[in-house]
């Protein structure tokens, strides 16, 4: 193999040869020479990295015109420097591209991943030459792993990608935290170091030891198939002043509260809702178990019906009494009527508009109202008689199976005889004895 020495002079004095090998080998090659050092170019130089015979170290600036090819580490003391659009190339099939992008309005730098997996990996470089074993993502992913073996742990990571629909952000192991500055600390809305969402989010699992807040303006929804939230302390949805509208306590026997907060009388507990304040609902309403209205004993439990806050129907139980049916008004109605109807007349006017300030209890046929409006009987107290009165058509008595009971003094009673030929009168005096009259109805 012919090798060429020539002589290197530096201030006129020969200090090392030059070994070209031209011949002979498959890769010949230029060198200093065997225990000369590295091959110097440009000015001189300290090695750092390149102290080997066969090495070469540059003294100053390298320009390359076409493409730079490294088959072994190179090592840069100094910037290197690549012209707009032109790529840093890794991989031996151009596998990813990182390069200035000039090409869009705003320039940037980006990182361009080609082949069928499209994943940008962070990990230990310790474990830079293990089998991390990732899913293949056609889509371009970032993915982080923990500092662990991927070997022995092999899902421990996240990944973030877009998935033409939707951004994704996923776990591989564990449970998604977001905190901050620590993995520990709390996130308070529009606060130091805080998550703010102007726009919607979907979240489908939560795992938090602090409170949940949704800023006014902004909507959080919860769409998992099953959404279970474990609890630390307490879960407050509140409105814009701050005010709580929905409440739950950690502890196991605390209901749901809507509205603002209120004690149990019943001893709800787990499954149950408590309302601290008003309820109102728009459509139908159905109970499958007991209906119970709370009263006082200064306040009666009041089911109020009608179009407004007015109470057209008041109910209260009192001991000594029994239920009490009241019939409240307002001022823009003056009756305290009970009308007993059918369905199909219960929208109808049943024509009793008339001020009655007296409570009365009205039962009509079940002829159409509007056809009909005399068909009904009504009894009330005008504050010195008892009425009892039919609007059209009279009153039947039907003979009972045998003669009433007069319990009291002071009474009288009016029935048919068993037969129903005649109506008797009886009458028991305060001194308890008793008279009867007949009329023969034949």
């Amino acid at each position: 193999m012919a090798k060429y020495k020539f002589p290197l002079f530096r201030g006129g004095t020969l200090t090392s040869g030059i070994v070209f090998d031209a011949a002979g080998t498959s890769s010949p090659h230029l060198s200093t020479g065997t225990g000369f050092g590295p091959l110097t170019l440009g000015k001189a130089a300290t090695a750092s990295y390149a102290t080997g015979d066969t090495d070469v170290l540059i003294g100053n600036n390298l320009e390359v015109v076409q493409n730079s090819h490294f088959l072994s580490p190179a090592f840069f003391r100094d910037s290197i420097r690549l012209p707009d659009r032109n790529e840093f190339l890794i991989g031996s099939s151009n596998d990813s591209s990182l390069y200035w992008n000039t090409y869009q309005t705003n320039h940037a730098l980006s990182l361009m991943l080609a082949g069928t997996n499209k994943v940008f990996l962070l990990g230990n470089y310790s474990y830079y030459n293990k089998n991390y074993a990732l899913p293949e993502q056609t889509n371009p992913t970032l993915v982080g792993f923990s500092a662990s073996d991927p070997t022995v742990n092999a899902n421990e990571y996240w990944l973030l990608q877009h998935l033409s629909t939707k951004a994704w952000l996923g776990i591989g192991a564990g449970f998604l935290q977001l905190a901050g500055t620590s993995a520990d600390s709390p996130i308070e809305t529009l606060g130091t170091n805080d998550v703010f969402m102007p726009g919607k989010a979907e979240i489908r699992t939560i795992y938090t030891q602090q409170d949940i807040k949704s800023v006014t303006g902004s909507d959080i929804h919860l769409l998992p198939a099953s959404l279970i939230c474990y609890l630390g302390g307490r879960l407050t949805l509140a409105d814009s002043s701050g005010a709580p509208d929905i409440t739950k306590d950690s502890a196991a026997s605390a209901p749901l509260t809507l509205g603002t907060a209120a004690t149990t009388n019943h001893a709800l507990g787990i499954g149950d809702v408590l309302i601290g304040g008003k309820l109102e609902v728009d459509g139908d309403t159905f109970f499958d178990d007991t209906v119970e209205i709370q009263q006082s004993s200064s306040s009666a439990g009041i089911l109020k019906i009608g179009s407004t806050d007015a109470t057209y129907l008041e109910f209260a139980y009192k001991a000594a009494d029994g239920l009490h049916l009241a019939v409240n008004t307002n001022s823009a109605h003056g009756n305290n009527n009970v009308i007993l109807t059918n369905s199909g007349n219960v929208y109808a006017d049943h024509g009793h508009s008339s001020t009655n300030n007296n409570p009365a209890f009205y039962g009509h046929s079940g002829s159409d109202v509007t056809l009909h409006p005399n068909q009904y009987w009504k009894i009330t107290h005008n504050t010195d008689d008892t009425e009892f009165l039919s609007g059209t058509g009279g009153i039947i008595l039907t003979a009972p199976a045998s003669a009433p009971t007069l319990t009291g003094n002071s009474q009288v009673a009016m029935y048919l005889d068993e037969a129903g030929n005649n109506l008797k009168f009886t009458v028991k005096y305060s001194d308890g004895t008793a008279k009867t009259a007949t009329l023969a109805l034949s």
